[in-house]
């Protein structure tokens, strides 16, 4: 596992060393091709001229080719501030980005702000670069500017403060005894009526009182209030242990109606089964006999057309047998 994030951590750190050498070599693409555009221009220019200006133009490269050749030597002065920034320069370009100085100094805890960074680390890089050489060469002319150790000193013990100077941790000793004496001259002084010193400040002895006034009213009537609560929450109690006990026995009586109305419908169910069951007996009984009914019906009903012919045939005959007197009595009768 160790072994694994070492390699992890070396392919991130080759990562970023390459991101860094790509955004330097199109730093440096541009700048090419910004001079060969001027180069161009110069070039143009120079082929507009006529021949009285190539005598300027051979003086000026005669001038150009001097300070060349008179180019002042550098070497390093600071050479501590030099490895300092070649410790932090990983592709060892010459320059460093400003975002890159911007969070080596908000690394270092000073409380600057970011307005304060970006100040200081704009005073320094030009073209969002910081090209170090600048700071840690100087010439070898004798008349080169020196600058005196005392303030260099000075100037650094000021900026590695930062804003720490500002806080009150960094105060020095000597401003708080200053502070202390001015307390005690401030005590000795003579105060005004109703004004007391009390832990190296005026306290308002007048105002204090009628604040308190203040706060034994506000007393008296949270009391009040208090009180009108405690009522209000007795009658609420009560309120609510008679609705308890009302829900319990609307409870009880809802269980008493539930059982009664199982009851019921078990009821219901046996009567139900045993209608059906009654109906089904009284429909197969019609269905056995209706047969035997048919048949006795129809007997009953030849039985009684032979009797009725019978009859019939017996008055014909008695009619027949009586004599003429009978039948003559017997239409008188019946007119």
């Amino acid at each position: 596992m160790m072994k694994r994030k070492m390699k992890m951590r070396s392919l991130m750190t080759k990562k970023k060393n390459m991101r860094t050498a790509k955004r330097k070599k199109k730093q440096n693409m541009r700048i090419r091709k910004k001079e060969s555009k001027k180069e161009d221009k110069k070039s143009d220019e120079s082929d507009d001229d006529d021949d009285g200006d190539e005598d300027e133009e051979k003086e000026k490269k005669r001038d150009k080719d001097k300070r060349k050749k008179e180019r002042v030597k550098l070497y390093t002065k600071d050479r501590h501030l030099l490895l300092s920034f070649i410790y932090f320069d990983q592709t060892h370009c010459g320059y460093i980005f400003d975002k890159d100085i911007e969070d080596l100094l908000y690394t270092l805890g000073l409380k600057l702000s970011r307005a304060q960074v970006r100040k200081l680390v704009s005073k320094v890089v030009t073209r969002d670069s910081l090209h170090y050489r600048k700071l840690t060469d100087k010439p070898r002319e004798d008349d080169f500017i020196v600058i005196d150790d005392s303030e260099k000193d000075a100037n650094l013990h000021e900026l590695a403060l930062g804003n720490k100077r500002l806080l009150p941790i960094f105060v020095s000793e000597e401003t708080i005894a200053k502070r202390m004496k001015s307390a005690d001259s401030a005590e000795s002084t003579e105060l005004e009526d109703g004004f007391v010193m009390f832990r190296g400040s005026l306290v308002d002895v007048n105002k204090l009182m009628s604040q308190l006034e203040r706060s034994e009213r506000a007393r008296i009537d949270t009391e009040a209030r208090m009180v009108e609560l405690k009522n209000e929450n007795q009658k609420l109690s009560e309120k609510y242990t008679k609705s308890n006990s009302s829900i319990k026995h609307l409870n009880s009586e809802v269980k008493d109606y539930k059982e009664k109305l199982r009851n019921t419908e078990d009821s219901l169910i046996r009567v139900t089964a045993y209608s059906k069951l009654f109906q089904t007996t009284l429909i197969d009984i019609r269905d056995k006999i209706d047969p035997v009914l048919k048949s006795t019906s129809h007997k009953e009903e030849t039985t009684f057309v032979k009797k009725d012919k019978d009859d019939k045939d017996k008055d014909k005959k008695h009619e027949e047998n009586k004599s003429r007197w009978e039948k003559e009595v017997k239409k008188g009768r019946i007119e």
